[in-house]
């Protein structure tokens, strides 16, 4: 498995570098992955290789992460002009801006 900056492959991230990019806890993701219920955003799937938590981005969202935007999750009240927000989940949005 080679890596460069938490990207593996086109759309897929190691779970714990993209919850850090975004501003989340680091198990983010590895405690999205054992909540099947979960509801997430069309297009972002986790599957957990031995102990590593593999994330499927939409090419959009890769798109920004590629191109060096700057992420972190959007809350309530925020006054920041963002240029893109995408609801990771029902309760946490995450905002891109250059």
């Amino acid at each position: 498995m080679s890596c460069v900056d938490g990207r593996m492959n086109g759309r897929e991230y190691i779970g714990t570098w993209l919850a850090r990019y975004f501003g989340l806890d680091s198990r983010y993701f590895a405690k999205m992955n054992t909540r099947r219920n979960t509801t997430v955003y069309e297009g972002v799937e986790t599957k957990k290789i031995d102990r590593v938590v593999i994330v499927y981005m939409p090419c959009h969202i890769a798109h920004y992460i590629s191109q060096g935007f700057v992420a972190c999750r959007v809350e309530d009240g925020d006054d920041i002009d963002f240029e893109y927000v995408f609801p990771l989940t029902k309760d946490t949005r995450i905002g891109f801006w250059k």
